[in-house]
């Protein structure tokens, strides 16, 4: 009996075809609330969804033939994995597909900071030509703080050396020999990375080692007027931390894709002109979502196949 493949989220059309050439059956449904979809999943061997869909205990335990859930894309925080596991279902995603595509929106948004770009644009827009109100920094000769130096953090040294920049980088795991060959300072203690910083840009993980790990406290130990940068997951960053930092001039700006809550219904943060926000989209570039497509597709095959 061919394997049976909902796909509740949208990826790229590619992955499709690479799944119906493998000779699956392959339903798309991209709507489905909570509670359709777990009727929809009973017949199902392997669920594919992005960030919209949650995989909880309760779709879990309706999946009666489930096998697999492929996240197409980095984080699985929308999917209990824990539990999974306990039911003997695999859990995969693509970890390198969108890499590229988030280590060029945080060059964006560190130069959106420093720059006053998109307060300039929305001056403009309201026909204010105030350039004395724009004064940028320049980020040459800056030294660039990265928390988290796997893939992500890796691009963004390498797309920011053109830049002149100095790094730092803290990664309990860190990769030394990488950090050598990049020009980057390898920080023992997040303390030292602080204490020098300029920008700093977090790459990491959402777990109980890293939430709030941008916190108040964290904050008082920053150079006056550090950019903060947060392309990874919103709970990362203490929100009202970071607000009551900015207002009080200790923090210079702030650049955010990603948060607390999604979207996030008005957020003070958002009230700021310091504060350059977008909306978690740091996979979203057409190369970024076809390698992911294509990946997850292939990673499914292998699976099924083998």
């Amino acid at each position: 009996m061919k394997a049976k493949i909902l796909i509740a989220d949208s990826i790229a059309e590619v992955g499709v075809t690479i799944l119906k050439d493998a000779g699956f059956v392959v339903d798309i449904e991209t709507e489905l609330t909570p509670e359709e979809l777990k009727e929809k999943i009973r017949n199902y061997d392997v669920l594919v969804v992005r960030s919209r869909a949650k995989v909880t205990k309760d779709i879990i335990d309706s999946a009666q033939n489930l096998k697999l859930v492929a996240r197409s894309g980095v984080g699985v925080d929308n999917i209990d994995v824990d539990y999974a596991a306990q039911k003997g279902v695999a859990v995969m995603n693509t970890p390198s597909g969108a890499s590229n595509a988030v280590a060029e929106l945080v060059v964006g948004l560190i130069l959106s900071v420093l720059r006053n770009i998109a307060v300039a644009d929305r001056m403009l827009r309201r026909n204010e030509w105030k350039k004395s109100a724009l004064l940028g920094k320049e980020l040459a000769g800056k030294t660039v703080g990265i928390i988290g130096f796997g893939r992500i953090g890796q691009l963004v040294a390498t797309r920011l050396k053109g830049f002149e920049c100095k790094f730092i980088a803290f990664d309990p795991l860190a990769n030394e020999e990488k950090m050598r060959e990049l020009g980057v300072e390898h920080a023992k203690e997040l303390d030292d990375l602080y204490k020098v910083a300029d920008v700093i840009t977090l790459h990491v993980p959402l777990n109980e080692m890293t939430r709030n790990i941008i916190h108040k406290g964290a904050l008082g130990k920053m150079k006056d007027g550090v950019i903060i940068i947060n392309a990874s997951r919103g709970g990362v960053v203490n929100e009202d931390d970071l607000y009551d930092a900015i207002v009080e001039g200790r923090v210079g700006g702030a650049g955010i894709d990603t948060w607390q809550n999604e979207p996030p219904q008005d957020n003070k943060l958002l009230k700021l002109d310091r504060v350059v926000g977008t909306q978690h989209l740091g996979a979203s570039t057409q190369e970024a979502q076809r390698q992911e497509s294509v990946d997850i597709a292939k990673q499914i095959v292998q699976a099924l196949q083998t």
